[in-house]
């Protein structure tokens, strides 16, 4: 049987872990609600923020408490106070986002944790039947933003040179099987990944999508046509 990369639990654990130390003696048997309000799709970087933030907003999660978030847009220097049900922590890119239904907004946000300049836990408690789960979310993001699964073999000693490079192509998860590394993608840019895995020639295998061998062949085909013109 298959297993998960470890490296990918890491945050899951400590996120685990930490939050014992904020919730009441009472409170701990609903630990287990948290599981699946985490994802990791890629592994975590030191974040500009305190774990304390993180450590409240698992705390909300748990407790289905509702968050006042002083929150900056990417698109400009001015915040706006938003009350928000948290559904869940995603790590994707180079940093934790909070997921969360947006009562200003009265649909699903997507929360970059460090453009949170502050937060405040409200008296107010919110029933999470009414809401979507973090992977019922995730399922719709990934259908709306046309998002391709893409599976590489590789070859053992050439997958540590993809450790870095990966999580700017959708990297998600990877396992080990018969002495190669087998890496799963989530993209919308399969001509660019296409491109970055050239450079790994017949090191690795795509065994899927059957679009992107296609792409790869042709790829090959016009090298060897060039070097041999």
């Amino acid at each position: 049987e298959k297993m998960a990369d470890s490296s990918l639990q890491e945050p899951f654990t400590s996120a685990l872990f930490k939050i014992k130390s904020v919730l009441k003696h009472s409170e701990k048997e609903h630990l287990t609600d948290l599981e699946p309000a985490i994802d990791v799709s890629a592994r975590p970087r030191p974040a500009p923020f305190s774990d304390a933030l993180l450590n409240r907003i698992q705390a909300a999660i748990v407790q289905q408490c509702v968050l006042m978030l002083d929150y900056q847009s990417g698109y400009s220097d001015q915040t706006t106070l938003r009350d928000v049900e948290p559904i869940g922590l995603w790590h994707y890119g180079v940093g934790w986002h909070l997921i969360a239904f947006c009562r200003l907004r009265q649909d699903y946000r997507d929360f970059r944790i460090d453009r949170i300049r502050q937060l405040t836990e409200t008296r107010q408690t919110f029933s999470r039947q009414s809401l979507l789960s973090l992977q019922d979310y995730l399922n719709q993001l990934r259908q709306t933003e046309n998002l391709q699964e893409v599976v590489i073999s590789f070859e053992k000693n050439m997958a540590r040179f993809a450790q870095e490079q990966r999580y700017g192509f959708g990297f998600v998860s990877e396992t080990e099987e018969n002495g190669r590394v087998q890496m799963r993608f989530m993209t919308q840019f399969i001509d660019g990944l296409g491109w970055w895995l050239l450079m790994y020639g017949s090191c690795i295998t795509i065994e899927s999508p059957a679009e992107l061998r296609d792409l790869m062949k042709a790829r090959a085909a016009d090298i060897h046509q060039h070097y041999n013109g």
